[in-house]
């Protein structure tokens, strides 16, 4: 009979933690608009310039950014105006990650709100001391 390869118990990984899915842009609130009906222990959020688009979907938590630079209307695909945009309302964001274990940010990268907006979003939920961050 052979010795078990393993002597020590091995610790479990905590059984709930808090999930948090974010939709960054138009692209990723629609890609995650259907998950509250089938996973409803998850928390879900959404960020965007385009405050039609952000009404349309379903979370109870929706942050607009850049409503002085984009008066609510996206940024059309242009990065530096979704750079001015994140400028704008960086505490609310912040207090997002608040006590999240896992973070999951779903964005398209067409080159505006998602694709600047989710980066920064990863390197704000890294200072905020995330336990885990999927992109």
């Amino acid at each position: 009979m052979s010795e078990p390869l393993m002597t020590e118990e091995v610790p479990k990984v905590r059984e709930t933690g808090r999930f948090l899915f974010v939709g960054v842009g138009h692209a990723g609130g629609v890609l995650i608009s259907h998950l509250p009906k089938r996973v409803p222990e998850f928390e879900y959020a959404a960020v965007d310039t385009d405050r039609k688009s952000l009404s349309s979907l379903p979370f109870e938590r929706k942050i607009l950014l850049g409503e002085i630079c984009t008066h609510g209307l996206g940024t059309g695909g242009n990065p530096e105006l979704a750079t001015s945009s994140l400028e704008e309302e960086n505490e609310e964001l912040y207090s997002l990650f608040q006590g999240v274990d896992v973070l999951i940010l779903v964005a398209g990268l067409g080159g505006g709100t998602g694709s600047v907006i989710g980066s920064a979003l990863a390197e704000m939920a890294r200072e905020a001391l995330m336990a885990e961050i999927l992109i």
